[in-house]
């Protein structure tokens, strides 16, 4: 949004008072780059499909909580693509762009999957930054910045454009060591689902060999 948006609710608003800090904090765009969701079609006539979406696991809105990127069995699995922007990287920040905005954290155990098209990645953080920045966006001024919008829709989306000249406050002294044993302990908690993971798959598996029968509710 632009400082001299003229309308009354913008002016009072948590997002005006953000906006007003845009020319002495650096714009989030400068600290690191904001890359889109993989945009693909599940629909097989449809030109952008990829056959590839029909198994391979996506990270999608219900996955992001603030923090804490919250995966299911399937993301346990290893990746089916590689080399592309929009898998996810140790240390990225997600964020959820559609309905209300929310970041979570990647650790250096979550499995390179994609996000989809209603997600955005921010990329290139030092941890300590990163840390810093997901904090931020899950703050009250920061959600309403990102979610007003010029536009006639009241369907929130947030653009890369917006993400990127989204105004950063100065990282706090001492972020540093903090991320450090922030994301030791991130990485303790993914271990935890990882090893929960294969714990279930080790039963699945003994269960389908043992008793065959059974097999078609053992599945995931």
């Amino acid at each position: 949004m632009l400082a001299d948006d003229w309308r009354p609710d913008y002016q009072f608003s948590r997002a005006a008072w953000l906006g007003r800090h845009a020319g002495a904090w650096a714009p989030l765009g400068r600290l690191g780059c904001c890359l889109d969701g993989w945009r693909i079609s599940s629909n097989p006539a449809a030109s952008g499909y990829d056959p590839r979406i029909e198994c391979t696991p996506v990270y999608r809105l219900r996955h992001i909580e603030p923090m804490e990127l919250r995966t299911e069995a399937e993301h346990w699995r290893p990746p089916l693509l590689a080399d592309v922007p929009f898998c996810v990287q140790p240390v990225d920040v997600i964020l959820r762009r559609v309905g209300s905005v929310g970041a979570a954290l990647v650790s250096e155990l979550h499995r390179r999957h994609p996000v989809d098209a209603n997600l955005g990645i921010i990329r290139g953080l030092a941890p300590a930054q990163a840390l810093w920045t997901a904090y931020c966006l899950n703050q009250p001024h920061y959600r309403e910045y990102l979610e007003t919008s010029g536009s006639i829709t009241d369907l929130v989306r947030v653009g890369l454009r917006h993400l990127a000249g989204m105004p950063i406050a100065p990282k706090p002294d001492g972020m540093e060591t903090l991320a450090q044993g922030y994301f030791e302990a991130l990485n303790r908690d993914s271990q935890g689902f990882e090893q929960l993971f294969r714990l279930r798959r080790a039963v699945a598996d003994w269960l389908a060999e043992g008793l065959p029968n059974l097999a078609p509710f053992m599945s995931g």
